[in-house]
């Protein structure tokens, strides 16, 4: 699948192909949304497009202080000497992007940064040219005719920083995260990347410090706050669109064409797409509950919208109130200083009653899906996954993904409601990015 991102990008920065064919493209190859998430920003004249391996990502140097700055405070305050991000190496999953994080840097095939306490980091294989924040990169790709491994050249670089027998940090080879579900994975660093670092650095001591380093990310900073609302825009954009189009008696994929046309039109990408709409027409009292993730405007954010059609059940309208109450308990309460776990528990008790219950994470956080609520694959008496950073201490500039839903039964029958927003603490309480998602819409 590397290769066929990889040659994707040729054809498009050669002018074999347009922006929409490329984006349409990307959106279907493994692993192409993470890479739109890097190039989307850069995509907007040749120029941009010719400097895209030169530049990497577009965050300024102040950024770069600001991230480093918090980094090395962490490493100082733990005793680190160096920190290893390895990036798309395993899993990726939740755009577990701390490599981009750390150096700014475009990754479209494996690599890592090894980034001291002193002195200047280093990117491995990200890009055949040094950016803004990182100067030192890979200098040999290929030895003996046989491209050389990434562990390696994370050996290599760690040895000639003088730290080959230091205490060394590392992220992604071992979450330890209570509370595992589908939307948090244990590592994302492949075997016989690993293997070899630890083989070629035997004197190292390695912690994984994966947990400690994501809440650290979730703290955002102004640049990042901006990229995120502007992402959220473009879902509220989404938003109104589909209340301007769906109606009864359209034809479900009108709305899936719609929905195509408007994130291409408006230089976006998603990877959550969960849209409950079967194939067929739009029925009069149907309930179309949809989210995407989306990438545009160098941010990310996820949009939750709810449209009921026509004449709306007395079912619908319990499962909406339920929903709703849910929201507001959220937004009232996820305040700096709340105890994630505190707001979370208050909102499961409002939807966890009378056989109603709730599937995804009724909040989490958005870049990286850090600290989630419980996630429920069927109704009780099953159990659900745990609430993950219930412990954390929310903060201002912390990032979240609003989901509360309210479902009554499973299969035909059922009914379900699921409103949210894409939201920002701040120092004084929460801006929400998202009105239109945060209560059930009628249309008809």
């Amino acid at each position: 699948m590397e290769k066929k991102l990889n040659d994707l990008f040729q054809q498009f920065f050669r002018g074999r192909l347009d922006r929409r064919d490329f984006l349409t493209r990307l959106a279907v190859i493994p692993g192409g949304v993470a890479a739109a998430s890097a190039a989307l920003p850069l995509l907007n004249s040749p120029k941009a497009r010719a400097q895209m391996f030169i530049r990497g990502g577009t965050y300024s140097m102040a950024e770069r202080d600001r991230r480093w700055a918090n980094i090395r405070r962490m490493m100082s305050e733990n005793g680190y000497e160096c920190l290893i991000v390895p990036k798309g190496m395993g899993d990726g999953i939740n755009f577990l992007q701390h490599a981009e994080y750390v150096s700014n840097a475009f990754f479209m095939t494996p690599g890592a940064v090894v980034f001291p306490l002193e002195g200047e980091p280093a990117v491995v294989g990200a890009m055949p040219s040094p950016n803004p924040w990182i100067q030192q990169t890979t200098r040999k790709w290929f030895e003996g005719g046989e491209q050389t491994p990434i562990g390696e050249l994370i050996v290599d670089f760690v040895n000639e920083m003088g730290l080959a027998n230091g205490n060394i940090a590392v992220v992604g080879t071992q979450a330890a995260v209570e509370g595992l579900n589908e939307f948090i994975n244990e590592g994302f660093v492949k075997y016989a990347t690993w293997a070899t670092v630890m083989a070629g650095l035997p004197e190292a001591t390695f912690t994984d410090i994966t947990p400690e380093f994501a809440e650290l990310v979730m703290v955002k900073g102004e640049e990042e706050q901006a990229n995120i609302i502007g992402a959220a825009q473009v879902g509220e954009g989404l938003h109104a669109m589909l209340l301007a189009t769906i109606e009864v008696g359209l034809a479900a994929r009108e709305v899936r064409v719609a929905v195509a046309e408007y994130l291409i039109r408006n230089d976006a990408a998603s990877d959550v797409q969960a849209l409950e709409l079967a194939p067929g027409p739009i029925r009069d009292g149907q309930v179309i509950n949809s989210e995407y993730g989306i990438i545009a405007s160098g941010g990310y954010a996820q949009v939750t919208l709810c449209v009921a059609c026509g004449s709306v059940s007395d079912q619908t309208e319990e499962l909406a109130e339920i929903a709703h109450a849910s929201m507001d308990y959220g937004a009232a309460n996820l305040r700096a200083g709340a105890r994630f776990g505190d707001v979370i528990a208050g909102m499961e008790e409002i939807v966890m009653r009378d056989g109603v219950w709730h599937g995804f994470p009724q909040i989490h956080g958005l870049m990286p899906m850090f600290m989630a609520g419980p996630v429920y694959n069927a109704p009780p008496p099953f159990q659900p996954s745990k609430t993950i950073g219930a412990d954390i201490e929310v903060k201002p500039g912390m990032a979240f993904s609003f989901e509360p839903g309210a479902r009554l039964g499973i299969g035909p029958g059922s009914g379900h409601v699921k409103v949210g927003a894409t939201s920002i603490v701040t120092e004084s309480g929460l801006d929400i990015h998202n009105e239109l998602g945060v209560r059930m819409q009628r249309i008809g």
